[in-house]
């Protein structure tokens, strides 16, 4: 049976390397483990920027999906606003922003991109590992699932 290594990146294993349940249940691990790590720091970057007192900052919003699980996602908002905004908003009140944070800014901005895709990837992922680990199948994108561990697909007539 093949396990884990600890602090190796998921993108080091091959899902064909693993065997056992427990092999899956510690990649489930290692993905909710990233999930929040990417979720800590979502909150640190808002965090910075609402202590920086710009007129626009980051906020981490939650939503329950159908599915049950909780995403976090970072969106721009204006001081003042309760509503989320573009970044092309943001651009446009560089003016009220000192020049040399403007670069900091948009670094942000590229983070929260990556962040935001970390989640929802490893976010998926994991529920696609509980799926499998709970039921021997997973959902494919048309929303049907797959054949169970051993099972065969069916032979199409003539």
């Amino acid at each position: 049976m093949t396990s884990i290594k600890r602090n190796v990146p998921a993108s080091a294993f091959e899902v064909r390397q693993l065997t056992g349940r427990s092999a899956f249940r510690g990649l489930l691990k290692h993905y909710r483990n990233l999930i929040d790590q990417a979720r800590a720091e979502m909150h640190k970057i808002a965090c910075e920027l609402a202590e920086a007192r710009l007129p626009a900052t980051l906020q981490v919003r939650r939503v329950r999906l159908a599915s049950g699980a909780v995403r976090e996602r970072l969106f721009w908002r204006m001081r003042g606003d309760a509503h989320i905004v573009p970044i092309e908003r943001v651009r446009e009140s560089f003016r009220q922003i000192p020049a040399p944070l403007h670069a900091y800014v948009e670094a942000c901005h590229i983070r929260a991109q990556e962040l935001n895709a970390m989640e929802a990837i490893f976010r998926y992922a994991a529920s696609q590992l509980e799926m499998y680990l709970t039921h021997g199948t997973v959902k494919l994108n048309g929303g049907g699932t797959a054949l169970r561990v051993g099972q065969r697909w069916p032979k199409r007539p003539p």
